[in-house]
């Protein structure tokens, strides 16, 4: 079967047919990969936050407990330890943080952990 010729003006029409179909293609493969990497920042802002939540209680539940071993004085029970200020330094804190710590959740309240 033979192929009909076609003049110069409409070849080159279809060249620029061909270019823009092939530009919008680009702009759309463009865009949908944009907006998988906003869909995946986005899911990493959420894990993010759930770590830093996670992190915050696990802080709050750890000067909790220093709360209630310093108010039972069970430490001074402890074999070598014995003082509250050992006991602190054996968990590799300060006597003075744990102590500020402790105070925090005594002006804020153990209610940070409902949160």
């Amino acid at each position: 079967m033979a192929q009909k010729k076609i003049d110069p003006e409409s070849e080159a029409a279809l060249e620029i047919v061909k270019v823009e179909l092939l530009r919008e293609k680009s702009v759309a493969e463009e865009q949908k990969q944009r907006e998988q990497m906003i869909a995946e920042a986005n899911m990493m802002l959420g894990r993010i936050q759930t770590a830093n939540m996670f992190g915050k209680l696990a802080v709050t539940s750890t000067f909790v407990w220093f709360k209630k071993v310093k108010e039972s004085k069970v430490y001074k029970d402890i074999p070598n330890i014995g003082t509250w200020d050992s006991f602190c330094k054996s968990a590799g804190y300060s006597k003075r943080y744990v102590d500020e710590k402790i105070q925090e959740l005594d002006v804020f309240g153990e209610g940070l952990l409902e949160v």
